[in-house]
């Protein structure tokens, strides 16, 4: 049996026990059942990942050589503080857009926003951990476009993901804790990129017009 095959049978297994323990009014073995969904949609974004990398090579396209950036263990102290800082560069961003007519409303706590016509907007920070290289954790809540924050040398590029681009490789970029796991290189001619599991190197512009956010 192939393992896509096999990810579908443990998909409707789960799908099957949590719809069960619902009606029976078990909560703890609803939760875990989510936990087990969430891991298996976790194995599709992975195996979709693999196939189209397999592709790539069956075509004999050129391939990426640039290493994937991997999140550094770092202390907890660290990672609050990384917290701290994405929330005000975020609240910064935010009276910048201000500045230009244009105010967001918050969803979910800082992460989420809405503009006025109703477009769903994730916001994501991340600083420059190696020279011109970014880890960006950016919700998997859907919404229609991103942000991505990147802070280099105390300065801030605010990076566009459109819902073009979310559509297309959206679903390719590793998932854990609610966050899809995004690597952003600038080359040197100070272009920036995201890294698409099984594509490349895909360029991003920087956030000039704000027109959209109306």
């Amino acid at each position: 049996m192939d393992v896509s095959r096999r990810i579908e049978e443990v998909k409707a297994r789960a799908l099957h026990d949590a719809q069960r323990h619902a009606r029976s009014g078990d909560a703890e073995a609803v939760t875990a059942l989510g936990r087990t969904l969430e891991k298996v949609g976790l194995l599709e974004r992975r195996l979709l990942a693999l196939v189209a990398e397999v592709e790539t090579l069956e075509r004999g396209d050129v391939v990426d050589a640039e290493p994937t950036l991997q999140p550094d263990a770092v202390p907890l102290r660290e990672v609050s503080e990384a917290k701290e800082r994405g929330r005000q560069a975020r609240s910064e961003f935010l009276k910048l857009l201000k500045t230009r007519g244009v105010t967001l409303r918050p969803e979910r706590g800082d992460v989420i926003f809405r503009t006025a016509s109703g477009v769903r907007i994730s916001i994501s920070y991340a600083r420059e951990r190696q020279a011109g290289r970014w880890f960006i954790g950016l919700s998997s809540e859907p919404c229609q476009a991103a942000i991505l924050l990147c802070e280099s040398g105390g300065a801030t590029k605010p990076l566009e993901l459109g819902s073009a681009f979310l559509a297309k490789y959206g679903t390719r970029f590793s998932h854990s804790n609610g966050q899809y796991k995004i690597n952003v290189v600038r080359r040197g001619d100070g272009e920036f990129f995201v890294k698409v599991p099984g594509v490349g190197a895909v360029p991003v512009h920087e956030l000039v017009d704000v027109d959209w956010l109306q």
